[in-house]
């Protein structure tokens, strides 16, 4: 079914209804200098093209949730992009129309509704509108708060415009996450660049003292075609050794600041974790609406329904027509949740996995998990969730997750069982785990 138009699918009993939304909205002031996202900036667009993309998103939004049965939401999470760039105006009636779908049907409330910010466009009047309209969560995207990174990265604020804006966000009551980027380079040769180990822990201090409650930090990627990937020779990279040395000082301090490692990129104290990424980790069901966003809706048969909306910011009117969807195999979307799922402190739920795919994991890995044994731990509770505790990696494994991956894919090859459980009424995905 990949690449077939929307409405491919019919069979809606077959579907596990969504509880998280997804809204992407890819418009940025300017682009990254690593960055991939689909995304183009707004200074192209012409006159009323945001009322028309927020309408349309909108539309986009219910009928999905029309299709796929979501009684409201649990979790909503609006990203880019950079939505805190949208006018006042636009910003009020996409927060109305959101508000209105995620509150819909038999739910009492949403449990969080996250938007991401860029320090040099969150502006008090959109604070306001935000929480107006019951948003919990601001995610802001810091990156650094290193001058000269800053710059390599293209990015447009200064270290005290990043901090100031937490501080911002905080004094309104909502809850704040920031975002950093590990193994940034900076420009000449290698002997002219003195690595400092500390660089990343007194960043989080820095914004930890600034009011974020949850700190995220991804490793540099560099994508083909981006304009730093183009330019890398120019620049020096701290080696692994230097990397690790510097993620054990970050984890060393965000550990003594009481944020453990909750996901491989994630940090937090117990409670403040992201809800809707949990949704993704644990593999439920959730919505994706505006230009290249994503849906996956579970399958009580087993396996998935993907849809990858239209990167087409002047034909998304028409995103019910063009967009891709793709159905995941049953043995597809195992692995996903065993990738996923293993991403975490939580690990893989087992009594699930079985109730979903018909199949111990076991079955599936076994011989993986004797080979880390060193490296599994019985994961934590799943937040907010009845779900059993099942293996996780510990902290050296999460340090290594592809390796482990790799090991559980190739050995997922080998076994290729058939994973074909009987359709079953009860909802797995949403057995006994409320969000909020």
């Amino acid at each position: 079914m990949k690449g077939q138009p929307g409405g491919s699918r019919d069979d809606a009993t077959d579907f596990v209804a969504p509880a998280s939304l997804y809204v992407h909205v890819p418009l940025c002031v300017s682009k990254c200098s690593y960055c991939d996202f689909y995304s183009i900036s707004a200074s192209t667009l012409s006159e009323g093209f945001e009322k028309e993309l927020v309408e349309a998103t909108l539309a986009r939004a219910n009928s999905l949730a029309d299709r796929f049965g979501a009684d409201g939401f649990d979790t909503v999470y609006i990203g880019g992009g950079t939505p805190s760039i949208l006018s006042p105006s636009a910003l009020e009636r996409l927060l109305e129309g959101i508000e209105n779908l995620a509150m819909g049907g038999s739910r009492s409330g949403l449990g969080e509704w996250t938007v991401e910010a860029n320090p040099d466009s969150l502006r008090t009047e959109s604070l306001e509108i935000m929480k107006r309209h019951g948003v919990t969560r601001l995610s802001v995207g810091v990156q650094s708060l290193g001058p000269g990174e800053l710059a390599t990265l293209g990015r447009r604020h200064g270290p005290d415009e990043a901090l100031g804006a937490l501080r911002l966000a905080t004094q309104s009551g909502m809850s704040v996450s920031a975002d950093l980027i590990a193994g940034v380079p900076i420009p000449g040769e290698a002997s002219d660049y003195g690595f400092d180990a500390d660089k990343l822990a007194s960043f989080a201090r820095r914004l930890k003292s600034a009011g974020a409650a949850h700190i995220s930090v991804y490793d540099l990627t560099l994508e083909e075609g981006s304009p730093l990937a183009l330019a890398r020779g120019r620049y020096r990279f701290p080696t692994e050794d230097e990397e690790w040395e510097s993620r054990r000082k970050l984890e060393a301090f965000l550990a003594e600041a009481g944020m453990r490692r909750y996901e491989v990129s994630n940090y937090a104290a117990v409670g403040d974790e992201c809800r809707h990424n949990l949704a993704y980790w644990r593999m439920d069901s959730y919505l994706g609406a505006g230009p290249g966003a994503v849906s996956t809706i579970a399958l009580r048969s087993g396996g998935s329904l993907r849809i990858e909306e239209p990167r087409d910011m002047t034909g998304y009117w028409l995103a019910a027509e063009k967009a891709a969807e793709t159905e995941i195999s049953s043995q597809d979307a195992a692995f996903e949740s065993i990738m996923m799922a293993f991403r975490t402190s939580f690990g893989l739920d087992l009594g699930g996995f079985r109730e979903r795919f018909g199949i111990d994991a076991e079955a599936l890995i076994g011989d993986t998990l004797a080979k880390w044994g060193d490296r599994i731990a019985i994961g934590e509770p799943w937040p907010g969730c009845a779900r059993s505790c099942g293996p996780a990696l510990t902290g050296e494994g999460l340090d290594i997750l592809n390796r482990f991956l790799c090991d559980c894919l190739t050995e997922i090859d080998r076994r290729r069982p058939r994973i074909a459980p009987e359709k079953r009424q009860s909802d797995f995905c949403r057995r006994g785990c409320a969000i909020y």
